[in-house]
């Protein structure tokens, strides 16, 4: 396998990746809006205020 053949198997995985956590963080940014983290804290008194939440930006 030449070097141009492998870093085209490359850039194909990185763009795999890149996509796959995109539509991660899109899902968790839509969890989140509708109140519903997976990640959070599954007591409401110890969920975080809306005040120091993390913004979740995602850019195509």
């Amino acid at each position: 396998m030449e070097l141009d053949d492998k870093v085209t198997i490359l850039e194909n995985d990185l763009a795999i990746i890149k996509t796959t956590t995109k539509d991660v963080l899109v899902e968790l940014k839509e969890l989140m809006l509708r109140d519903h983290n997976p990640l959070g804290a599954p007591k409401l008194s110890d969920q975080r205020t809306v005040n120091d939440r993390p913004v979740i930006v995602v850019s195509s």
